[in-house]
């Protein structure tokens, strides 16, 4: 046998990397457990099972927050809602001196299966967002529910209201971007822009359409564009968004006009990485940050989500924090992001049951961020975009 045919009888390295990524669970090596996987997932010659076992094996060596930056505070976010419904996936937004959430409240809970227990007699999903001003040490003030100013007509389509509204500011008027699937009886996820009264009221709803017609549209995130170059000169009816982030398509959304433009598009900041969604973007020494998420699936019915903080750099530079949970390995969702004096405060939920506030020492997390590529970029899902 020729050293050419020895060669191509070998074991390839990917197989090696996918053993160091399950024995070093055992040996407690969380860090070469975690470069393990990520080796699997960045070598193109790993078979695709391979790659969706990788991706669940690196879910077990990331770390809580707590545990990659020091000081960080939790707090429970329980405004009162109706009684049985949840409290989840809530936003933040400090305006005026004031920190506002939006606190999702429904009718369904999530079962071990990863299905959803609805309580309706009709079977249909119902959501409503509390606009939640909250106090000093973050527990909640005046609550108000988001409601139309003049009653809707929602379709026949089993899900209904307003989902995962991210709040931001232009011209001094309070919005909320969010989804809404009961414009029409096909039920296609539809991004919608809210105008907000100080009282919760909605001003306008204005739908957005999206770049590729029929397509669910869910976790476009704003940002604060005024850092970004100075794009955001001129543009006072207009609300800068970050669509998507594989590949990273950044637009800008005409509020009056319920237009969408796409402004700029690059290749993935995190290769092979399939970050979705996650919070607002806020202004901090360098550039804009975000924490935003992926979505891992264990087996078919068991889902993860770790989130990173992501940095734009006002020079075009990328900079990201290792994967990590809040509070346990599950399905955890950051949808707000605010800075109050030298804190950040990230809003999130956790089981589509439970609404939370983190707050860290912005300098603590700025200070961690790295260049990617990292040696472990991605867990990227298996599932289709629109999944999550």
């Amino acid at each position: 046998m020729s050293a050419d045919d020895d060669r191509s009888t070998s074991r390839p390295a990917w197989q090696d990397d996918l053993d160091r990524s399950i024995w070093a669970w055992r040996a407690r090596k969380p860090g070469a457990g975690l470069a393990a996987a990520g080796r699997v997932l960045a070598d193109v010659g790993s078979h695709e099972e391979a790659r969706h076992v990788a991706r669940a094996n690196a879910t077990w060596y990331a770390p809580t927050l707590a545990a990659w930056v020091p000081g960080v505070r939790f707090s429970p976010l329980r405004p009162p809602v109706a009684p049985g419904w949840s409290r989840f996936n809530p936003s933040i937004i400090a305006a005026d001196g004031r920190l506002i959430t939006a606190v999702r409240s429904s009718n369904y809970r999530l079962d071990d299966g990863g299905g959803y227990r609805i309580d309706d007699p009709e079977g249909v999903v119902r959501t409503t967002t509390y606009l939640v001003e909250l106090a000093e040490d973050l527990r909640p003030g005046t609550v108000q529910p988001i409601r139309a100013a003049t009653p809707r007509a929602p379709s026949t389509f089993p899900v209904h209201g307003w989902e995962d509204l991210r709040l931001a500011r232009i011209g001094g008027r309070l919005l909320a971007l969010g989804t809404v699937r009961d414009l029409d009886e096909s039920g296609t996820c539809t991004m919608v822009v809210l105008e907000l009264s100080p009282s919760g009221e909605v001003v306008r709803e204005t739908p957005i359409a999206g770049p590729v017609p029929g397509r669910h549209e869910k976790n476009w995130v704003p940002f604060d564009a005024v850092t970004a170059q100075g794009r955001a000169a001129g543009r006072a009816s207009q609300l800068a968004v970050v669509y998507g982030w594989d590949p990273l398509v950044v637009g800008w959304i005409d509020v009056e006009r319920g237009r969408w433009t796409e402004v700029e598009r690059r290749s993935s900041p995190i290769p092979g990485a399939a970050m979705r969604g996650g919070t607002q973007g806020v202004a901090v020494p360098g550039g804009v940050l975000f924490v935003v998420h992926d979505q891992v699936w264990l087996d078919g019915s068991t889902r993860r989500y770790p989130h990173r903080f992501v940095l734009l750099g006002d020079d075009g530079t990328f900079l990201s924090s290792p994967p990590f949970f809040f509070l346990r390995r599950g399905i955890e969702f950051a949808a707000g992001l605010a800075t109050v004096g030298d804190r950040l405060v990230i809003s999130f939920g956790v089981e589509d049951a439970e609404a939370w506030l983190a707050t860290v020492d912005t300098a603590a997390v700025l200070v961690r961020l790295t260049p990617v590529p990292e040696s472990f970029s991605t867990m990227s899902p298996s599932r289709s975009a629109s999944d999550a």
